[in-house]
């Protein structure tokens, strides 16, 4: 029964994604067409111009809203887990647009629908911009919502070590609603981090501040994130 219910979430928060593609589809059309008049409606329509293209791109537009569909679904952007969403998720989602829009361009040229060069960039922009939001309103969701509900039970924990161990272990206790703590501070002694942040936690200092830094953060617990160094 829990599988069941599992299987009828995950296919409800798809057909919100398919649903919302649609839309994005229509929007970023009816808004790349109305950039390249400035955002003036009634401009595009007193055009001749205006007009056709309208036509044109209405008309095109189930053709394009199939085509994306497609394109999202074979670059997995209906099957990726947004909760967890990072750099190959927003790389995926742009190439995914880019690809869909050339299709776009193509697809019209070929049917000899005319439509202003710049409008192809425009879609493309908007198109990606639609997209990204949406699937990245999940990672959002998951970071700063649903963690922010279990603020009063976490531990503050200081990460000692700023490199790749430390980036992945300060990632997963920002995003994961299982995990009760959270990351105050790093350390290292590099001093070319000292200053800069992880995931918007502070490298505030070397090892000769540890002490200082555990009592001006009321640290509760201290990870050390350094797989190279000695026991």
């Amino acid at each position: 029964m829990e599988r069941m219910l599992k299987n009828k979430r995950l296919l409800v928060k798809r057909a919100g994604l398919l649903l919302y593609d649609i839309f994005a589809v229509m929007a970023a059309s009816a808004v790349g067409l109305l950039l390249r008049f400035d955002l003036s409606y009634g401009e595009m329509l007193h055009t001749a111009g205006g007009r056709i293209w309208q036509e044109h791109l209405w008309s095109f537009l189930p053709i394009n809203i199939a085509v994306c569909i497609c394109v999202f679904y074979l670059f997995h952007l209906y099957t990726s887990l947004w909760i967890y969403a990072g750099i190959p998720e927003m790389t995926a989602t742009v190439a995914a647009c880019l690809v869909a829009s050339a299709i776009q361009a193509v697809g019209m040229m070929v049917l000899g629908l005319s439509m202003p060069r710049s409008y192809y960039f425009l879609y493309c922009m908007c198109l990606t911009i639609f997209v990204l939001v949406s699937r990245f309103a999940y990672r959002l969701f998951g970071t700063f919502i649903l963690k922010k509900t279990e603020d009063a039970r976490t531990r503050n924990v200081m990460v000692i070590g700023a490199g790749e161990a430390g980036n992945s272990l300060i990632r997963e206790m920002k995003t994961s609603r299982y995990i009760k703590k959270s990351v105050m501070c790093v350390i290292d002694d590099d001093n070319s981090k000292i200053g800069n942040y992880i995931h918007g936690v502070k490298v505030v200092g070397g090892r000769d501040e540890i002490i200082e830094r555990a009592a001006q953060y009321n640290i509760d617990e201290i990870i050390i994130a350094m797989p190279s160094a000695s026991s």
